[in-house]
């Protein structure tokens, strides 16, 4: 959990830092961050709880003296994609759609039980699933992504969505997209 502050706490550094007019100089990176003035730190962001949520806490951990403080040194950043942060832990949600959309496919499709990638989905072995390696994995993609309109796949999505449950926390997921990836 605390990795997952670092990851999101110096993210957002990254991005207050970014947004300053003017290069630092040459200095200490924890300098420059404590000497940069920003009125607005996330200025793309529409106002609410899940901006002020952010803007809390990089305040509680980044300032010294508070309980959740994190020292520079101890800070990480990590980047997806567009630059956003996705929630990995223990898996890719992208991963979870793709093992649940496998999983409800299977009853109409025998062959599965004895064919990997999917065999191992359907046993729970998710290491034997993804020996094949990236071709299992675009495999089990095209499976449970291709052949449907956009509109068709976006429903798909937000009905997992709103029965998937994540394994570790089993809480349902858009309450562990909301809520967990915040307070981790």
């Amino acid at each position: 959990m605390k990795s997952m502050k670092n990851i999101i706490l110096c993210t957002l550094v990254l991005i207050l830092v970014s947004a300053c007019n003017t290069p630092p100089q040459k200095k200490d990176v924890k300098e420059s961050v404590a000497n940069t003035t920003v009125t607005d730190p996330l200025p793309s962001w529409n106002e609410g709880a899940k901006k002020q949520a952010i803007i809390d806490f990089v305040t509680k951990t980044t300032k010294e003296g508070n309980a959740d403080f994190v020292p520079v040194t101890d800070r990480i950043a990590c980047f997806d994609n567009d630059g956003t942060l996705w929630t990995e832990m223990p898996l890719p949600f992208q991963l979870f759609f793709v093992i649940d959309q496998i999983k409800a496919m299977a009853p109409k499709h025998p062959e599965w039980k004895n064919a990997q990638p999917y065999k191992g989905i359907l046993e729970g072995d998710l290491k034997a699933a993804l020996a094949g390696g990236e071709k299992a994995l675009g495999e089990m993609l095209m499976t449970t992504h291709a052949g449907m309109t956009t509109d068709e796949f976006d429903k798909s999505v937000k009905e997992w969505m709103a029965t998937a449950i994540h394994p570790k926390t089993a809480g349902i997921t858009t309450k562990w997209f909301t809520s967990q990836c915040w307070n981790c």
